[in-house]
C-alpha cells in the first residue's frame, strides 16, 4: 500500500521521469521525452490489458462470442503492433537527431520533414504499419471465408431444408446439393451469350454458393432479375420499338424493368399492341400465371418489390434458406422466346 501511494501524483511523475537517468550518454536531452513517453504509453497498454486477457470474465456464460471475438482481435493487433515500436521510436529519434544539423534547419522543406514533433518518416513508417495490418486483416477474413466453402456439407437435415419457391407458391424443399444441382440445370437456354444469358448463368452458380450462405441466395435473385431486365429490354425494343425511351438507342443502356412492363403490358397482364405474341409465349410456359390476379403484370410487380427491397431496406429474409425462384423461371421463358427468335431469323 505504502509503494501504492508514493507513486500518486507528482511521486508518480518523477518516478517516470528518473528513467532519464538511465538515458543519459546513449541519447541527448532532448530526446528523452521521444523514448519515455512512448514506453509509458506502452507499459500503460499493457498494465490495462494484462488482467483482462486472462481474466474469467472471457469465460462467462453471459458475454456473447461476439464480444470474445472483439477483445482477440484487440488483443492480436495490439501483438502484431508490438515488433514496429522499435523502428517507430528510432525513426523519430534518428529524425530529431537530423532536424538539428546546421542544414536541416536553414532548409524549409527539410525542416518540414524532420522539424516536427513527429517527423514525416516517422508518419509514414505509421503508415505503413497500419496498410500492413489492414492487408493481413483482409487476408485473414478471406482465408477465413473460403474455409466456410471448403469441405462443406452437402446433406441437409430436415429440420434445416433448403427451399425453392416457384410461381403460385409451389415449394420445392431440398436435402442435397446434387440434387439441386440438377434442378438447376434444368434451366439451361443454348441462347447465344449475351448478358442476359451471364446474368442468368451468374445467377445459377450463385444459388449454389447459397447453400452455405444465405445472403448470396438474395444475391442470386438479383443477378436472376437482372437478366430478366435485360431480356425485357431487348424484347421490347425489338417489338414496341413506337414506344422506347430516348437512350433506348444506347446500346450500354438498359432500360428498367417497371418501364419495359409498362410498355409491355396493360395492369390487367393484357398484351399492348406488337407485345402480343411474347406474352402468350410465356403464358403457354408458365401457364400458373393466368391463374394469378392480373396475370404477368403482378409477376413482375411482385419481382420488382423484391427486387427493390434487397435493393434499399433491410429484410429479415436474406438470412432464411428460401430462394424466390419466380424471377429465375421469368427470366429463363424469356431467353427461350429470344433463342426462339434467333432460330426463325
Amino acid at each position: 500500500m505504502a509503494q501504492t501511494l508514493a507513486l500518486n501524483g507528482p511521486n508518480l511523475y518523477a518516478q517516470i521521469w528518473s528513467v532519464a537517468d538511465l538515458l543519459r550518454a546513449d541519447f541527448k536531452p532532448h530526446e528523452y521525452g521521444c523514448v519515455i513517453l512512448l514506453f509509458t504509453v506502452l507499459r500503460r497498454l499493457d498494465c490495462v490489458m494484462a488482467p483482462i486477457e486472462d481474466s474469467p470474465v472471457l469465460n462467462a456464460s453471459h458475454e456473447s462470442a461476439e464480444q470474445k471475438i472483439k477483445l482477440s482481435r484487440l488483443l492480436n493487433q495490439l501483438r502484431h503492433y508490438g515488433p514496429f515500436v522499435p523502428a517507430i521510436i528510432a525513426a523519430q529519434i534518428l529524425s530529431s537527431a537530423i532536424a538539428k544539423i546546421g542544414l536541416v534547419k536553414t532548409s524549409g522543406p527539410l525542416s518540414i520533414v524532420f522539424g516536427k514533433n513527429i517527423s514525416l518518416p516517422t508518419l509514414m513508417l505509421l503508415a505503413f504499419v497500419a496498410l500492413q495490418d489492414m492487408r493481413d486483416s483482409s487476408t485473414q477474413e478471406f482465408e477465413a471465408e473460403i474455409k466456410n466453402f471448403v469441405g462443406f456439407e452437402k446433406r441437409r437435415n430436415p429440420e434445416n431444408l433448403f427451399e425453392v419457391r416457384l410461381i403460385g407458391g409451389i415449394r420445392r424443399p431440398f436435402t442435397d446439393l446434387d440434387r439441386l444441382a440438377e434442378f438447376l440445370g434444368e434451366y439451361s437456354a443454348e441462347v447465344t451469350q449475351d448478358r442476359a444469358s451471364r446474368s442468368f448463368n451468374a445467377a445459377k452458380r450463385t444459388v449454389i454458393l447459397g447453400w452455405v450462405d444465405p445472403y448470396l441466395l438474395r444475391t442470386a435473385e438479383f443477378l436472376a432479375t437482372r437478366s430478366l431486365e435485360q431480356s425485357m429490354h431487348a424484347i421490347c425494343s425489338r417489338l414496341c420499338p413506337q414506344k422506347q425511351p430516348r437512350h433506348a438507342k444506347d446500346p450500354a443502356k438498359v432500360d428498367s424493368l417497371t418501364n419495359t412492363r409498362e410498355r409491355c403490358l396493360h395492369e390487367d397482364g393484357q398484351a399492348k399492341p406488337g407485345a402480343e405474341s411474347f406474352v402468350e409465349f410465356v403464358l403457354k410456359q408458365l401457364p400458373e400465371i393466368r391463374l394469378l390476379k392480373n396475370g404477368m403484370y403482378s409477376v413482375l410487380d411482385g419481382i420488382i418489390d423484391r427486387r427493390d427491397k434487397f435493393a434499399h431496406r433491410c429484410n429479415a429474409e436474406e438470412l432464411q434458406s428460401t430462394l424466390e425462384f419466380t424471377p429465375f423461371q421469368v427470366a429463363f421463358v424469356l431467353l427461350k422466346f429470344t433463342e426462339d427468335a434467333q432460330h426463325q431469323s
